[in-house]
């Protein structure tokens, strides 16, 4: 299942800044390889869905809706 986690949990797991992810976030910058890799490790997910090249299961994306943000 795919971590839900907010901008600071996930900056602070990997090493970076929450400023950064917000960037990443709305596509003013774009993570290195190795970043990326770092972040989809963090968040229970593979490269290709990180990345978009392959889908999310629907009951993930179900969730994340639903769900509360882990810290």
């Amino acid at each position: 299942m795919i971590a839900r986690m907010s901008q600071n949990a996930l900056a602070k797991e990997i090493g970076s800044s929450a400023t950064l992810i917000s960037r990443y976030e709305r596509g003013l910058t774009v993570p290195s390889l190795l970043m990326a890799m770092d972040m989809a490790k963090v968040l229970g997910i593979t490269l290709d869905e990180f990345i978009g090249i392959r889908p999310l299961p629907e009951e993930w994306i179900e969730n994340m809706s639903e769900g509360a943000v882990d810290e």
